[in-house]
C-alpha cells in the first residue's frame, strides 16, 4: 500500500505545487493546440515528467533527458494495480520516496530518486502523478 504525502508539511512543497499549477495551465494550452482535448491526468503526467524529471540540475548527474520515463497517456493504467505487482523491496523503495516528498519536497526527492533503477523511478513517477492529481483536484487547481 502506498504511503500518503503530507502536502501541508513543507513550505517548499507548497511553492512547488503553486508553480506546478501554473505549468499545468501552460502545458494544457500547448497540448490542446497540438492535439485537441486532453485529460487533466495526461497534462499532469507530462508536466511532472518535463518539469521535474528533466530538470537541468538532474541532468548534470549524467542522466539522459528523459530519465527513462514513459510519459505517454495510458487510460487503462492504474497506479494501485501497478504497485500491487511490485515485489516487496520495490514497494518499500517507492514508499520511501513518497515519504520523502512530505519531508523534502518534490525536486529534492526526485534528485534522490534518480539514483534508483529506471523501474523504481518509473513506479515513483506514476505514483507521484496519481497523488499529485488527487491533491490538485482536491484544491480545485484541476478539474
Amino acid at each position: 500500500m502506498p504511503e500518503n504525502i503530507n502536502w501541508n508539511k513543507s513550505k517548499d512543497l507548497e511553492s512547488e505545487i503553486a508553480l506546478l499549477s501554473e505549468q499545468i495551465d501552460n502545458k494544457r494550452r500547448l497540448l490542446e493546440a497540438e492535439r485537441g482535448m486532453v485529460s487533466d491526468k495526461e497534462v499532469l503526467k507530462e508536466t511532472v515528467a518535463e518539469n521535474f524529471f528533466t530538470d537541468t540540475e538532474l541532468n548534470k548527474s549524467g542522466t539522459s533527458e528523459s530519465v527513462g520515463l514513459n510519459i505517454k497517456s495510458d487510460s487503462t493504467h492504474q497506479s494501485a494495480s501497478y504497485l500491487d505487482s511490485l515485489d516487496d523491496t520495490s514497494v518499500e523503495q517507492v514508499n520511501t520516496l513518497v515519504q520523502m516528498v512530505s519531508d523534502q519536497g518534490i525536486r529534492k526527492t526526485i534528485k534522490h530518486a534518480i539514483s534508483n533503477t529506471p523501474f523504481i523511478l518509473d513506479a515513483f513517477h506514476d505514483l507521484l502523478v496519481d497523488k499529485l492529481y488527487d491533491e490538485l483536484k482536491s484544491r480545485g487547481l484541476i478539474s
